[in-house]
C-alpha cells in the first residue's frame, strides 16, 4: 500500500507530521548541492519556510513541493494552483516517482524549452506554442501553463535517494578537491538541516564550511597495482641458482639467454620470451623453468599451454601456489568455470592470496553469481585494500544487487587508486546516469573517453543522457560519434534500406527503448523517447568552427566574426550546398560564392557548455546544420567581441577537397545562450 501523502492541504510542510521528514532533508540537501555542482552562487538553503524548502540563489529562489510517492499530472495541477510564489520565485515539485503520463510531458516541456529559447522562425514557434497548449489543455492545464513550462522537476527515488545524495556530495568534493569523511559529513548536514527545521532557519555557506573543518581528512594515497604476473616473473638470476653445477663453457651461453629473456619480459615482448623459456625448458626440466613458460603462456593467451606447464610443476609438487593458480584462472579464461572455481579453491587451501579471491569472484560474477562474487571481492580486498581492479568489479556487482552506496564508494576507491582507469570512470558515469544526475555523468563518461577514445559504454552513455536531457542536437552527434566506431555490431554492407535493430537501456525511473533504422548510405534514424534523430555516419575529419577571420582588401585587415564548418569530402559538400540553396532565398553577389540573407531565412544558435561549444545553423526551418567545437580556445570570445563590433556576421562552409567556400552574410537571428 502506497504510503500517503504527508503534507498538508495547503502545503505547509507538513508541520504536523513527522513521517517523511527525513526523505524531504535528503531532497533539499540533493537539491542545493546540485546548484553548487553546477557552479551557481548560492546563498543558503531555508527548510521549512512557506513552500517544503527554498534556495536562495544570486537572482532568484527556488520554492520546492516535496512529494514521497507517485505524482500524477492532477497533483501537480493541485501543487500548482496552491504553492506560494511570486516573480521571483521558481517552483520546483520533487518526487519518489512521476507517473508515466507526467513524465513524458515533462521531456515534451522539456524539448518544447529548448525549442523556445532557440531563435527559429517567430511563426514556427507560434506554431510550437498552440500544439504545446493543446496538449497540456488535454490534461487541464491550460491555465496553470506558464507555471508548468518554468517549473523544475526533480525525481528521487527513494530506493535510491541516499545514492544519489552521495554521488551529489561526492561530486562537490571533487570540484573543489577536497578531503572530508564523506559518510559523516552527510549525517552532520542531515542533523543540521533536522534542527534548522523547528526554527524555520537557514543553512549558510558558512555552515558549509564549518562542517568541512569538522570532517576534513588527510588524502588517500594514490598507488597502481601492478600486474600480478609481471610481479612474479623470476629474475634470470634465480633461475641460474637451481640449474645445478655446470661447466663454465655451457654456463655463459646459458645466462647470455637467460639475459635475453629476461630483458624481453620487461619490454613486454612476451612471446620471444616464451620461445627461449620452451627450449630451456626440453634440456632444463625444472620447476622454475616451467613456471616461467606457464606465465608466459598465460600472458600470451596460450591457455591449454600454460596449464600444461602448470600440470608438469604439480607432478613434482602439487602444493606449488603459482602454478595451482595460473591453473585455475587458465581454466577460468577457457570459460571451463566450474572447473575454475575448484582449482581457485583448491589454491586457497595452499595459500589465502588476495588474487586467488579476486578470481573467483570474477568467475562467480561471470557466471551470474553477483552476491557471491561480492563476498570474494570482499575477501580480497581484506587482504589488499589497495587491489585496484577488485574495487572496480566489487563495485558492478553492488550495482547490480541494487547496493548503490557501496557501489559509488568502491568506484570512487578504484579513481582515487588509479586516477587513470578508463574503465573506472566509464563505470561511474553509468551509476551517475542511472540516478538521474545525466550533467556529473556527462562528466564521467566524457573522462573516460579522454583515456580512451572509443568506449562503448561512455559513447552509448553520453548519447542518451543528452537524450534524457532533451538536447538533441547533442543527442545526435553523440550517437553519430558512437555508430562511427561500432555500426559494425548492428548493420551489415549489404543490408536494405529499411532495416532496423533495437537498442534497450535500462534505468531506475523507466526503459528507454531506442530503434535504429538504416534511412540511406551512411544514413540512420534513431528512434527514441517520442523523437526521430537524423545520424550520418560518414566518418570524416569536418569539424565546425566559431571565431573571427582576417579580410583583406585595399583598406587593410580587419578580423570579421564567422562561423561555420569545414568539409573533407567534395560530394558531402555539395550535398550540402544543395539542401541550403533549396531551403531558402540567398541573394548572390555576382558570379562570386558570397550571398545575402536579407530574408531573415537563417537562424544560428550557440549555445556555450562548460568544455565545447554546440553551433546549430537553421536554414529555412527545412535543413540544419549542428556540432560542436572540440574544445573552448578562444573562439567564442573573438566572435562576440567582433560581432558587437560589426552588428553582422558571416557563415563560412568550405571543401578542403574541392577548395571551394560558401560564404553567407547576415546580421540577425541569432541566439547565444552563455554560461552563467
Amino acid at each position: 500500500m502506497e504510503t500517503p501523502s504527508y503534507f498538508g492541504r495547503k502545503l505547509s510542510g507538513g508541520a504536523n507530521s513527522s513521517a517523511g521528514f527525513n526523505y524531504q532533508d535528503i531532497c533539499a540537501i540533493i537539491c542545493f548541492f546540485e546548484r553548487l555542482n553546477r557552479k551557481n552562487i548560492v546563498n543558503s538553503l531555508g527548510v521549512e519556510t512557506i513552500n517544503d524548502f527554498v534556495i536562495h540563489q544570486e537572482n532568484k529562489t527556488i520554492s520546492t513541493q516535496v512529494k514521497k510517492r507517485t505524482l500524477t499530472i492532477s497533483d501537480v495541477k493541485k501543487i500548482l494552483r496552491e504553492t506560494y510564489t511570486d516573480s521571483k520565485h521558481i517552483v520546483m515539485i520533487t518526487a519518489s516517482h512521476f507517473h508515466d503520463d507526467l513524465d513524458q510531458l515533462i521531456k515534451k516541456r522539456d524539448q518544447f524549452r529548448d525549442v523556445m529559447e532557440s531563435n527559429l522562425d517567430d511563426l514556427w514557434k507560434q506554431n510550437i506554442v498552440l500544439q504545446f497548449n493543446r496538449e497540456l489543455a488535454g490534461f487541464g492545464l491550460e491555465k496553470e501553463s506558464e507555471f508548468f513550462i518554468q517549473s523544475e522537476f526533480r525525481c528521487f527515488p527513494e530506493r535510491t535517494v541516499d545514492a544519489i545524495l552521495l554521488a551529489t556530495v561526492w561530486t562537490w568534493t571533487e570540484q573543489r578537491n577536497i578531503s572530508i569523511n564523506i559518510p559523516q559529513f552527510i549525517n552532520s548536514l542531515k542533523v543540521k538541516v533536522q534542527s534548522l527545521r523547528s526554527e524555520r532557519g537557514h543553512l549558510l555557506m558558512e555552515d558549509i564550511d564549518e562542517l568541512i573543518k569538522v570532517h576534513s581528512i588527510q588524502s588517500v594515497a594514490s598507488r597502481v597495482i601492478k600486474e600480478i604476473y609481471q610481479s612474479k616473473v623470476i629474475e634470470s638470476s634465480q633461475i641460474l641458482s637451481v640449474l645445478g653445477d655446470t661447466q663454465e663453457s655451457i654456463l655463459k651461453p646459458l645466462e647470455e639467454k637467460l639475459q635475453v629473456a629476461d630483458d624481453l619480459i620487461k619490454k613486454d615482448n612476451y612471446r620471444d620470451a616464451l620461445d627461449i623459456y620452451k627450449s630451456l625448458a626440453t634440456l632444463y626440466p625444472k620447476e622454475e623453468i616451467y613456471l616461467q613458460c606457464a606465465m608466459l603462456n598465460e600472458l600470451c593467451n596460450e591457455y591449454d599451454e600454460a596449464i600444461k606447464y602448470s600440470n608438469c610443476i604439480l607432478t613434482m609438487n602439487r602444493g606449488h601456489f603459482a602454478a595451482n593458480l595460473i591453473k585455475g584462472t587458465s581454466l577460468g579464461a577457457l570459460e571451463l568455470y566450474p572447473e575454475a572455481i575448484l582449482q581457485l579453491e583448491r589454491t586457497l587451501l595452499i595459500k589465502s592470496a588476495p588474487e586467488v579471491y579476486y578470481n573467483l569472484g570474477y568467475i562467480l560474477w561471470l557466471t551470474g553469481e553477483s552476491k557471491m562474487a561480492i563476498e570474494y571481492y570482499n575477501s580480497c580486498l581484506k587482504l589488499d585494500d589497495k587491489f585496484t581492479s577488485a574495487h572496480l568489479n566489487i563495485s558492478i556487482c553492488y550495482f547490480e544487487t541494487m547496493n548503490y552506496k557501496k557501489s559509488l564508494y568502491h568506484i570512487n576507491q578504484a579513481i582515487c587508486l588509479d586516477p587513470n582507469m578508463y574503465q573506472a570512470y566509464a563505470r561511474k558515469g553509468e551509476l551517475y546516469r542511472f540516478l538521474g544526475l545525466y550533467d556529473d555523468a556527462i562528466v564521467y563518461f566524457e573522462e573516460c573517453l579522454s583515456r580512451d577514445k572509443t568506449n562503448y559504454q561512455s559513447l552509448l552513455g553520453i548519447a542518451f543522457c543528452f537524450v534524457e536531457k532533451g538536447s538533441l542536437s547533442e543527442a545526435s552527434i553523440q550517437f553519430k560519434k558512437f555508430f562511427n566506431h561500432y555500426y559494425d555490431q548492428f548493420f551489415q554492407s549489404d543490408d536494405k534500406i529499411g532495416k532496423k535493430v533495437g537498442l534497450i537501456d535500462i534505468g531506475w525511473k523507466r526503459t528507454l527503448f531506442a530503434t535504429i533504422e538504416l534511412s540511406g548510405e551512411n544514413k540512420l534514424n534513431v528512434y527514441v523517447n517520442n523523437t526521430c534523430l537524423h545520424v550520418n555516419t560518414t566518418k570524416s575529419t569536418n569539424f565546425i568552427f566559431i571565431g573571427s577571420i582576417q579580410l583583406s582588401d585595399d583598406t587593410g585587415i580587419i578580423l570579421y566574426p564567422s562561423i561555420g564548418k569545414i568539409y573533407e569530402n567534395n560530394k558531402e559538400y555539395r550535398e550540402v550546398i544543395n539542401f541550403i540553396k533549396n531551403s531558402g532565398d540567398l541573394h548572390q553577389v555576382f558570379n562570386k560564392p558570397l550571398y545575402f540573407d536579407f530574408e531573415g531565412n537563417i537562424k544560428v544558435n550557440v549555445k556555450e557548455r562548460e568544455k565545447y561549444v554546440l553551433i546549430e545553423i537553421i536554414f529555412g526551418n527545412n535543413y540544419q546544420i549542428s556540432g560542436r567545437t572540440d574544445k573552448k580556445s578562444g573562439g567564442l570570445e573573438s566572435f562576440l567581441e567582433y560581432l558587437n563590433k560589426y552588428k553582422q556576421y558571416r557563415i563560412h562552409l568550405e571543401c578542403t577537397e574541392s577548395q571551394e567556400v560558401f560564404i553567407i552574410e547576415t546580421k540577425t537571428n541569432i541566439n547565444i545562450d552563455l554560461l552563467e
